[in-house]
């Protein structure tokens, strides 16, 4: 059985982080922002942007909720 390529080279994950990314721009988040949210750095929030760090479900769970929330959606 062949090996998997890691999560964060699927074109998949990209397609969402790239679609997570311009969520936040919308929502008139800047990465620091977003990182106090999360308890995260603005660091990690600049390389899960750059594919150089994965998001894990419970990161992907509050940020969603970080934006729709900004968003004024339920």
């Amino acid at each position: 059985m062949a090996k998997r390529q890691p999560t964060i080279h699927d074109h998949r994950y990209r397609c969402l982080v790239q679609l997570l990314t311009k969520l936040r721009k919308e929502a008139s988040l800047s990465q620091s922002e977003l990182a106090i949210f999360l308890g995260l750095s603005q660091s990690d929030i600049s390389k899960i942007e750059s594919f150089e760090r994965r998001l894990d479900a419970l990161e992907l769970f509050e940020l969603l909720e970080v934006v729709a929330s900004r968003l004024g959606l339920p």
